[in-house]
């Protein structure tokens, strides 16, 4: 389930199963677009929304790459794969020290929104395309 205070303008989520970009948000709805070129916003109660999960397919489809630099412009960058043995994916992106293996900044990451957040608060300008 999602909350409101986890989406921002510009995140993208399932409205009754079909993805969309959220680009308004009230107390109680979020308002989106059925259509890119669209002057009308349709509404959705928090109930009718879904996360959309991260996948190593979603990923490939963005052009993020797993286990590598994001940018070559911000090598320090990565996305890991972390297992913890559910035979599930758990992905999180993280700050690289520049001497060190280890990671100044980690984000545990599950969902496409929580991602787009990660990449906000790194500075790392991604246009997401679902």
């Amino acid at each position: 389930m999602i909350r409101y205070s986890e989406l921002a303008i510009g995140d993208y989520i399932l409205v009754n199963g079909i993805p969309r970009k959220v680009e308004a948000i009230t107390k109680k709805k979020i308002g989106y677009r059925t259509r890119p070129q669209e002057k009308r916003l349709y509404y959705a109660r928090l109930r009718e929304l879904e996360p959309i999960e991260v996948t190593r397919e979603l990923l490939g489809r963005l052009s993020i790459p797993v286990e590598e630099p994001i940018d070559d412009a911000q090598p320090r960058f990565r996305i890991e794969v972390i297992d913890d043995g559910s035979g599930d994916d758990i992905f999180c992106i993280g700050l690289q020290n520049v001497h060190e293996d280890d990671y100044d900044v980690v984000f545990d990451v599950c969902y496409l929104h929580q991602l787009q957040r990660a990449f906000k608060i790194l500075g790392i300008e991604k246009e997401f395309q679902v």
